[in-house]
């Protein structure tokens, strides 16, 4: 990058705003992210309102084009900073609003005309509204509907678009600072407002702008900037870099199958997907953090670039297959759906990812039930080592992926490695002091110890109840043991709540269900719990073998 195509300098906001660019956010850009959970909003306000003259609030690049500026970088405290000001406006507003002297009232309604051109944006000749910053797709429509204050006049009229969660997002930053100053200035006025915005806003926020000229460079120092940063995802940098192999021809073809991606994931963390797919295909496997700088090593051509979003809709649609365990077998349906009971478990996907995509060449069904045993024994139980079970999926999605294995016995033989194996006394050990509480898979459990007593009661345990033995005599940690918990129907367990063990106890024995009529002992106490544990545990054991 050469010296003479980018330009820094210090600027207050004011300097930044106050003038007639229009500023956008790029295409490539991620929504309105803040949400204060990060505490990001309540910073911002201890910096604003403490007691120093100036503060420096960051870097920003911006990119000058004939007719707008691009935001490359610094979109989330522009905008936050921009909301802030719609706040004061807000109150302004309501203010004025409420003037019973007309005169007065006009003269504050004109301060906050003038103010908000200035600031926010304004209303031109075509009677349409224009931002003075223009957000992404996602954000665009509604951030210039709440920043319309003339047309709104209150706060309070504005409604919440909850339909998208960045947009819902701007309307709680929007009433988080509203709130805060109206606390902060009490006794509201014109004056009062606008000393506020200038010299706690406008005057006192210094940013450092580096503006650039050419479309190039500003995706180079975009990456430049952000490639080693947390908070920047490795799809934010991905998606930048095959915007820029794709060249402005080929722009909205890449959104086009970027965003078709974005549907099929859902709400599963973006970059968490990028590096499942790019290790069901590759070896060795890359971490998170890595993932990105490796994907765009691969990718240095348009046509590099499309061949890669070809694969990765692929693996997208199979992702979602898996997730809805959308199969045309109905037993290889109900395993897809038994796997994603188990919590905050994604390892199996890498496997099940290039299965989906070669189901021609091997059976999908008998690797599964393996590999959601093994997922229950491994992860669900035994909670051993991940890092160790991803190497060796890694290499097993990879021999998937590139049809190395000669069937599916060969993929088997692999699942059944030692570096995979729960032994049986580690299981049983694990299995009677784990904290059981993720009742969907709990239930499955159960459901599947009961048919190993009697194979003919099959139950359906999506709709049926955990009922905790007793809750009375155990001490917490006692409560959750396996050895506390049984499989009722939902009109049993209603039937049995608030009753004591000793009420209970003639119901229990006379079940026809071994997991229930085990229960049987005179009393309800931590020694029965163990020993009924230990019962069920050997049970999981026999079942849940790889």
């Amino acid at each position: 990058m050469k010296k003479e195509n980018f330009t820094p300098a210090t600027l207050s906001f004011e300097d930044i705003i106050d003038n007639s660019k229009i500023y956008k956010v790029p295409k490539y850009q991620r929504d309105y992210s803040w949400d204060n959970h990060g505490d990001e909003w309540e910073l911002l306000w201890e910096d604003i309102i403490s007691a120093n003259n100036s503060h420096y609030a960051g870097i920003l690049v911006l990119q000058e084009n004939d007719q707008e500026t691009s935001i490359i970088d610094g979109q989330q405290r522009l905008t936050t900073t921009t909301i802030i000001i719609l706040a004061a406006l807000y109150l302004l507003s309501e203010y004025a609003n409420q003037l019973s002297n007309e005169q007065e009232k006009q003269q504050a309604l004109k301060r906050l005309q003038i103010l908000s051109d200035k600031y926010i944006g304004k209303t031109k000749e075509d009677l349409k509204y224009y931002n003075k910053i223009t957000l992404n797709t996602n954000n665009k429509e509604y951030f210039s509907e709440i920043s319309n204050v003339i047309n709104n006049k209150k706060f309070q009229e504005i409604e919440e678009n909850k339909s998208i969660k960045t947009n819902e997002n701007l309307y709680k930053c929007l009433k988080y600072f509203y709130n805060k100053l109206k606390n902060h200035l009490q006794d509201i006025d014109t004056d009062k407002i606008i000393e506020f915005i200038n010299n706690n806003i406008a005057k006192k926020l210094i940013f450092t702008t580096i503006t650039v000229t050419k479309e190039e460079n500003a995706y180079l120092l975009f990456e430049t900037l952000n490639s080693r940063l947390v908070e920047l995802t490795a799809y934010d940098l991905l998606k930048n870099h095959l915007l820029l192999k794709a060249g402005p021809e080929y722009e909205a073809s890449m959104l086009q199958d970027l965003n078709e991606i974005i549907k099929n994931i859902g709400n599963h963390d973006i970059t968490k997907f990028l590096a499942l797919d790019w290790n069901s295909r590759h070896t060795p496997k890359v971490t998170t953090k890595r993932i990105y700088r490796i994907i765009s090593s691969e990718i240095n051509t348009t046509q590099d670039a499309f061949q890669y979003t070809q694969e990765l809709k692929r693996s997208a649609d199979a992702y979602n297959r898996i997730k809805r365990a959308d199969v045309t077998d109905k037993e290889t349906s109900e395993l897809l759906k038994v796997l994603n009971y188990i919590p905050n478990v994604k390892q199996p996907y890498m496997i099940l990812l290039p299965l989906i995509k070669n189901q021609k060449k091997y059976a999908l069904k008998s690797i599964l039930k393996s590999l959601l045993n093994l997922t229950i024994r491994y992860n669900y139980i035994a909670q051993d080592q991940a890092n160790r079970q991803e190497s060796v999926y890694n290499k097993i999605a990879y021999n998937i992926s590139n049809k190395k294995y000669k069937n599916q016995k060969d993929i088997l033989t692999d699942l059944r490695c030692a570096d995979l194996t729960i032994s049986d006394e580690h299981f049983i050990n694990k299995f009677t002091k784990k904290n059981f509480n993720s009742e969907a898979i709990d239930r499955y459990i159960l459901a599947k110890i009961q048919e190993k007593h009697n194979p003919h009661n099959k139950i359906d345990y999506d709709n049926e109840t955990i009922e905790h033995i007793t809750d009375k005599q155990l001490s917490p940690e006692y409560l959750n043991l396996f050895g506390n918990l049984t499989l009722l129907t939902k009109e049993d367990n209603g039937n049995l709540s608030g009753k004591t063990y000793a009420e209970k106890l003639e119901f229990y024995k006379t079940h026809d269900r071994y997991i229930v009529n085990m229960i049987n002992a005179p009393e309800w106490n931590a020694d029965t719990v163990e020993q009924r544990s230990n019962a069920l545990a050997d049970d999981a054991n026999q079942i849940f073998r790889v």
